[in-house]
């Protein structure tokens, strides 16, 4: 944080820069924990779902069905993450 570029709030002491960029990316990865979350749970859900399916094969083939989709979701979340918080490096550090 460079001292000539802060910008303070008259009689506050309080600084303004950043505060917009943290509060969106708070909010991006807010939203993406969640959504890592739900996957998870989906993962472990469909894990049981397959091994409560007593050999039956078409419950396991929706149960893999439902696994991979899951596994799916976990890496476009995880890379989402990686993407928006190297955005908002790059917007930083370019402002």
């Amino acid at each position: 944080m460079d001292p000539e570029n802060i910008v303070k709030e008259p009689g506050t002491g309080v600084t303004l820069e950043g505060t917009l960029t943290t509060l969106g990316t708070n909010a991006i990865n807010l939203m993406l924990y969640f959504a890592g979350a739900i996957a998870i749970a989906f993962l472990v859900y469909n894990g049981m779902r397959m091994m409560q399916s007593q050999g039956n094969e078409d419950q396991i083939e929706k149960a893999k069905k439902s696994l991979m989709y899951s596994v799916w979701g976990i890496v476009l979340i995880t890379l989402s993450i990686i993407i928006s918080n190297s955005v908002v490096g790059f917007v930083d550090n370019a402002i």
